[in-house]
């Protein structure tokens, strides 16, 4: 009787145990989700800063250069361009030229030259899922210097680029803002 009492007086009886899980599983049920929300919301505003910052880059490629990438030369049909990172999905794939945004923004590998005022992004990354920004340039009209619209993306979440050049707002889970240029 004596080793009985000794043991219970030292140890945790297994419904004190049993108590102790089921308190430690109702409140992880309340934090972990709450967490993963506060978690999605942080890399979504990464996402639209990394956007506008793309975006203000284009603005100031497009004010210097007179033309948007591709100029006069860019086909009727939309072209687009990647950042660095991983390749994201896309739910129709963009036809026409691609080029890197590095080239455009980082560095002058459009060789514009002196026109070329950049650079225009300061330290291009992927976006917050580790995907390519992607920047979707429709095509140009008839008219020589008709403004065109781009779109300055972030696939989201689920990796998949779902917004087209003639939407007027982000189709899915895209982020990411649209451009009259």
């Amino acid at each position: 009787m004596r080793s009985t009492a000794k043991l219970q007086a030292r140890g945790f009886s297994a419904v004190e145990i049993l108590l102790s899980f089921l308190l430690i599983l109702a409140l992880s049920a309340v934090v972990v989700p709450t967490g993963r929300r506060t978690i999605e919301r942080s890399g979504v505003s990464r996402a639209e800063e990394g956007c506008r910052a793309i975006a203000e880059g284009l603005i100031e490629f497009v004010a210097d250069t007179g033309s948007l990438p591709g100029g006069d030369r860019a086909p009727r049909c939309w072209t687009w361009l990647r950042g660095p990172g991983a390749d994201c999905a896309f739910e129709v794939f963009p036809e026409g030229r691609v080029a890197e945004l590095d080239w455009i923004l980082v560095e002058d590998g459009t060789r514009i030259g002196e026109r070329w005022g950049g650079p225009y992004v300061e330290g291009l990354q992927s976006d917050p899922w580790g995907r390519r920004y992607v920047v979707l340039l429709e095509g140009r009209g008839d008219d020589r210097g008709a403004r065109r619209r781009v779109w300055v993306l972030s696939a989201g979440p689920d990796g998949v680029i779902e917004t087209r050049p003639e939407d007027s707002r982000t189709v899915g889970d895209d982020l990411g803002l649209a451009l009259d240029l």
